[in-house]
């Protein structure tokens, strides 16, 4: 009997440094997800996504308060060549970076560079109502830029847009001498508006989302080109995104190299989450994680529909 007694205290000693245990566990684990969602960072990023990114960085200030995201936005050329010298920590833009560049990233920071894709965005063509091209064949990128009778504009001269259509078509570096370069995707749509011989290229989340007054205007004014590549048509839409059927499409990546600041990846976690799943398929754009049964939200865009 006394046995049995030491034996039952024995255990419920056992019991209680064990509870014990894991309430320190879980209050430390607590902490630390805590002090993820506390602090100052501030992310260098593609001038192209200031509208998508103030609108994500605005919904997680929301559910964490203690942090603050805030953007430097510069051309999505200079965020990458100054990441890859650690002339800053963190960037978001609209291309994957190669494995060279990695590499070159990773050697500076000297830490392993975090890749997160939370989203994808794709290259719309347009013209103004009185250009009488109908459909762009980017096969022929290097014909268009070629010819007196048009003009091909883009949004700076270090384009990322630029860059992947030189890679799609198969355009020499030559050829893109021969283009128009603003600074600015408004003033791509200004260009447009004055030339009808034009042509611009400009991110889909521009006017992705129907119920933003300026994305409304944009599809009234101008005409979105679908596009012929390899002899098969292609039309902008968030549907021909999501099948990943448009040949156009950009992923939206966060790079995270040796970032002192925990908040950093407070925000590169939760920008993966629900809330930020349903604002992007809102905004017109396809989250990396669709939600369950909300596959497609907004309204299907045609470029003649108005």
């Amino acid at each position: 009997m006394q046995y049995f007694t030491y034996f039952s205290r024995f255990i419920s000693i056992i019991i209680l440094l064990l509870t014990s245990s894991c309430n320190t566990q879980n209050k430390t684990e607590q902490q630390h997800i805590n002090e993820r969602h506390k602090g100052n960072v501030v992310i260098t990023a593609d001038i192209n996504l200031r509208y998508i990114l103030e609108q994500l960085a605005s919904i997680y200030h929301t559910y964490y308060p203690d942090a603050n995201i805030s953007f430097k936005y510069t051309t999505e050329d200079d965020a990458v060549s100054n990441f890859k010298l650690k002339k800053n920590d963190i960037i978001a833009v609209e291309k994957l970076l190669s494995p060279d560049e990695i590499a070159n990233a990773q050697f500076h920071h000297q830490a392993k560079v975090l890749e997160n894709i939370f989203a994808y965005d794709a290259i719309a063509i347009i013209s103004n109502k009185q250009n009488s091209d109908s459909i762009f064949i980017l096969d022929k990128l290097e014909n268009y830029l070629n010819d007196k009778s048009k003009k091909i504009v883009f949004d700076n001269k270090q384009s990322g847009i630029a860059k992947q259509l030189m890679q799609y078509s198969n355009t020499s570096a030559e050829a893109f001498k021969n283009a128009y370069a603003v600074n600015s995707v408004n003033e791509v749509l200004q260009f447009i508006e004055h030339n009808n011989d034009a042509i611009g290229f400009i991110p889909y989340n521009s006017f992705s989302n129907r119920n933003e007054k300026m994305a409304q205007q944009i599809r009234t004014q101008f005409n979105i080109l679908p596009i012929s590549y390899h002899d098969t048509m292609y039309t902008l839409s968030q549907e021909s995104i999501a099948a990943q059927n448009y040949p156009l499409i950009r992923p939206i990546a966060l790079y995270i190299g040796n970032c002192p600041e925990l908040v950093a990846q407070g925000f590169a976690n939760f920008i993966f989450g629900k809330q930020i799943s349903k604002a992007l398929l809102l905004s017109g754009l396809v989250p990396k994680n669709i939600p369950i049964r909300e596959v497609i939200v907004t309204e299907e865009f045609h470029p003649n529909k108005k």
